[in-house]
């Protein structure tokens, strides 16, 4: 099968500490999959190396060719003077550059004839298909509509990044990894400073979204909503599952159920041996 994304036997370690450990990975075109785990067992880091933010000491990591990435940034630093609507805009910048093209192949066709005429026209053909497919005539009110999603009003789109409160900076963040339909989105923990109306609302639009999404929360009835797909971390190394958080739940806890069982069996053979050892001790060397 082709996957959209995949990491074969990666190996991660921060000094001598060991991270994770022959991790293997897949994710598929339009798979939603939740990533879980307790608390310092890597999940942020193993998002990083996936996304080429992080080195991996080991294995490698294979993203299709010509695949867009977007990923919601933890500590979002930008120009304090840049208004909102200006710093969710940015993520369409090569949008932009084409719609300046096609505004210069237009002046430049006004003004000649002929086989040059027909050479500008093939240009603008195929640069409008792109721009197109990038969304250049939806880029504007795309903006809109995830801002307004998330909570911001109209009054917001022209105040500066510099005055509004940190939870806010989050949730701009989020609107610029939203903005822009990607093939991979990565979110590590993207319902943070959201109140319940913009968490719905996030639940629908993830539920639609066309790209492959890979997701860290602690939010569970949020992973049930917009996943399918489980991967658990724990222990250096981890696991795929098919379904949701809930799905997991029930197939983790018949597995740990198999392991206990198994591990009761093997003490109690413990036992036995140990007891026949010592009652022929005379004769065993």
């Amino acid at each position: 099968m082709a996957y959209i994304l995949e990491a074969h036997n990666i190996t991660k370690y921060y000094g001598s500490n060991l991270i994770f450990k022959n991790v293997n990975f897949t994710l598929e075109q339009g798979e939603k999959a939740g990533l879980i785990g307790d608390n310092g067992v890597g999940k942020t880091t193993f998002m990083n190396c996936l996304m080429g933010k992080e080195e991996i000491d080991e294995g490698a990591i294979r993203l299709r060719a010509g695949c867009s990435v977007g990923y919601l940034e933890q500590i979002p630093v930008y120009k304090e003077d840049t208004t909102l609507i200006s710093l969710v805009m940015e993520v369409f910048a090569d949008v932009f550059a084409k719609r300046n093209l096609l505004a210069k192949l237009e002046k430049e066709m006004s003004q000649v004839q002929g086989e040059e005429l027909e050479k500008l026209l093939r240009q603008y053909g195929t640069l409008r298909d792109e721009y197109e497919v990038a969304g250049g005539f939806a880029c504007e009110a795309q903006a809109r509509k995830v801002l307004y999603g998330l909570g911001f009003k109209e009054d917001d789109f022209q105040r500066p990044f510099a005055g509004f409160s940190g939870g806010e900076k989050t949730r701009i963040s989020l609107a610029r990894a939203l903005a822009r339909e990607q093939d991979v989105l990565f979110l590590d923990e993207p319902t943070n400073h959201l109140d319940i109306d913009s968490i719905e609302w996030l639940e629908n639009y993830l539920k639609s979204y066309k790209g492959a999404l890979l997701i860290i929360s602690h939010d569970r009835y949020f992973l049930d909503q917009v996943t399918n797909v489980t991967y658990n971390m724990e222990k250096h190394s981890l696991k795929r599952y098919k379904g949701n958080y809930t799905v997991f739940i029930k197939q983790k806890t018949v597995e740990d159920e198999a392991a206990l069982k198994a591990y009761e069996k093997q003490q109690e053979e413990i036992k036995k041996t140990e007891e026949f050892i010592m009652r022929y001790r005379a004769g065993i060397k």
